[in-house]
């Protein structure tokens, strides 16, 4: 009786210590617990295509395109310009042009006040195949920002005839702003950093 009752005693002690963990890890490929894998899912969404890749790189060497024209815009040295006070628009007829013919360049258009303090940037370098490179950046007081940075198609000729034929030069800027097709790509993100220096 004191044999059998040590038997199963050590039975007990056998099946207990083959439950306990091991302090191992499952990693079982289908379970799905390996997390760091998973968060790569959403890394390759913006990701860019060869092509776009090489398009992108003129923005860090400065090959995208010489300018063409003044960059146009409102520039106002206090709050409560009106746009006919503030609008520098000497290099509008050309930009506009320069976008109906497709002429490989940059043009650009901004929007200041108080003397640059705060402001958004905007270049197009114009490709001849009809699509653009475009630049962003901006100050806020202490904050500056650059990006995002993108490619997009132009919009058709007749766009840009219609734009050239308007009389008022506000609405031609306004024409030139919406100039630009869906966006295609991001080369870079925006950032920004505060008390300027980028």
């Amino acid at each position: 009786m004191i044999k059998r009752l040590h038997y199963f005693l050590m039975i007990g002690v056998l099946v207990a210590c083959g439950s306990e963990p091991s302090g191992e890890t499952d990693t079982d490929a289908g379970t799905g617990t390996d997390t760091v894998a998973g968060t790569d899912s959403d890394s390759g969404t913006d990701a860019l295509t060869p092509e776009e890749a090489e398009i992108c790189a003129c923005l860090d060497d400065g090959s995208c395109g010489a300018e063409l024209c003044p960059s146009v815009g409102n520039s106002c040295p206090e709050e409560g310009c009106s746009p006919e006070e503030s609008l520098v628009d000497e290099g509008l007829e050309c930009a506009l042009t320069a976008l109906r013919d497709r002429t490989p360049g940059k043009i650009g258009w901004f929007d200041s006040s108080f003397g640059g303090q705060f402001s958004d940037r905007t270049a197009v370098y114009i490709r001849a195949d009809a699509t653009a490179v475009v630049e962003r950046s901006g100050d806020q007081d202490l904050e500056s920002s650059r990006g995002p940075h993108t490619l997009h198609p132009l919009k058709e000729p007749e766009y840009y005839d219609g734009c050239l034929a308007m009389t008022a030069a506000q609405d031609r800027l306004n024409c030139l702003e919406d100039g630009l097709g869906e966006e295609t790509a991001v080369c870079k993100p925006y950032m920004s950093v505060e008390g300027g220096g980028i």
